[in-house]
């Protein structure tokens, strides 16, 4: 063997497991959960995306559409607590959202739009989750992934 062999050879070694290491990084979704590059790229590979820009529409009060228009954001500590605590609602407490902007007009004042753009990725369900996870994720861990 050649000394240009024996770089060669050390070359592809590192690349092969510089390669490896990308595959098996850990990324932290929960403190009591972490998932690797590979786990995590065929998680997002098996969701579905939006086709289109489309608006989604919630009604609530005029304060709060206000408040949440200004901010760009629902903040979590309050979507937290709207499924805590909005047994109302057929399907348990949460932040619904409607491709109508008339549906749901009886559930508040005031209309806010949610532009979803092209390209968004959809979770329907938690089969790939399960197959990929080898675990059914909380709402918790779905939020943070």
């Amino acid at each position: 063997h050649t000394v240009g062999d024996m770089r060669s050879f050390v070359i592809l070694a590192f690349f092969f497991s510089f390669l490896v290491s990308i595959q098996c990084q850990v990324i932290p979704v929960t403190e009591n959960w972490n998932v690797t590059r590979d786990q995590l790229d065929r998680f997002v590979k098996s969701l579905s995306r939006t086709t289109s820009d489309t608006w989604l529409w919630h009604w609530g009060s005029v304060d709060n559409t206000f408040r949440w228009d200004k901010q760009g954001y629902i903040d979590q500590d309050e979507l937290n607590w709207d499924i805590e605590h909005g047994g109302k609602q057929a399907a348990g407490g949460g932040f619904y959202l409607s491709s109508s902007c008339n549906d749901s007009a009886d559930f508040g004042d005031y209309p806010l739009g949610v532009f979803i753009p092209n390209g968004t990725l959809i979770y329907y369900n938690d089969f790939s989750a399960k197959s990929i996870f080898n675990r059914i994720m909380t709402k918790h861990e779905k939020a943070k992934l």
